[in-house]
């Protein structure tokens, strides 16, 4: 049975897990201050002065707990493709594995994919920089003088090794995870235009999708399957 604290945290999620922050605190301290026993030690380790994972997950728990996984993973979603590092941080991989043995293991595999997909999208413009650059590279030192290099570009074109490592790394990352929860097949086309990518810089084409021909027969057959009964 939550405790009414915990319910009334609950009852702000139309805003997101933690939008309102003020609101928050003020639910949290309290929570800290109650006594019960369900009291998360994280909350006594002194003020609440900032959202720490751990109380983030805490909460994501809670949510999960009262069958609202949606709103967790929607919010994960928002900022899961700014997570700058090749692995997901602590917090993150402990709501998404909570998402996963929940019965949600598809809607954790779609957060992780999109922290991957995010890392490619860093990849590609810190590629685009670094074609530039070579370019620059290529062209006489009176060409160079007409059209400088942007610094910004010239730095990028630096670090641009050093992303691709990074995107290289988090698909390693994704496959593992897939694999433990037996769900790379579903994936492996996504993994391998990605690795594609990496080793010749082209992303590869999507397959043309097959078009059937509209008939009557399929008419009626999309017609009678919209419909809905009275």
């Amino acid at each position: 049975m939550l405790s009414k604290d915990i319910t009334d945290l609950l009852s702000i999620d139309y805003r997101g897990l933690f939008k309102d922050q003020h609101r928050c605190f003020e639910l949290l301290t309290k929570k800290r201050d109650s006594g019960d026993d369900d009291i998360p030690p994280e909350l006594t380790n002194g003020p609440i002065f900032n959202l720490s994972d751990d109380l983030f997950v805490w909460v994501a728990q809670q949510h999960i707990d009262n069958g609202s996984v949606n709103l967790v993973a929607s919010d994960l979603m928002s900022n899961i493709s700014a997570q700058p590092n090749a692995d997901l941080s602590t917090g993150y991989t402990a709501m998404i594995e909570m998402i996963a043995v929940s019965g949600h293991a598809g809607r954790a595999a779609q957060l992780r994919l999109a922290h991957v997909a995010g890392h490619m999208d860093v990849y590609r413009e810190f590629f685009n920089a670094w074609k530039t650059f070579e370019r620059f590279e290529a062209l006489s030192d009176g060409q160079r003088k007409k059209a400088p290099l942007n610094p910004h570009k010239r730095a990028m074109a630096k670090e641009f090794p050093q992303r691709k490592s990074t995107a290289r790394d988090a698909i390693k990352i994704f496959e593992s995870w897939l694999q433990k929860y037996e769900l790379l097949e579903d994936h492996q086309d996504q993994i391998a235009s990605w690795l594609t990518e990496l080793e010749t810089g082209i992303a590869p084409k999507p397959p043309v999708a097959e078009k059937t021909p509209m008939t009557d027969k399929l008419f009626w057959e999309i017609i009678d399957g919209s419909q809905r009964g009275s």
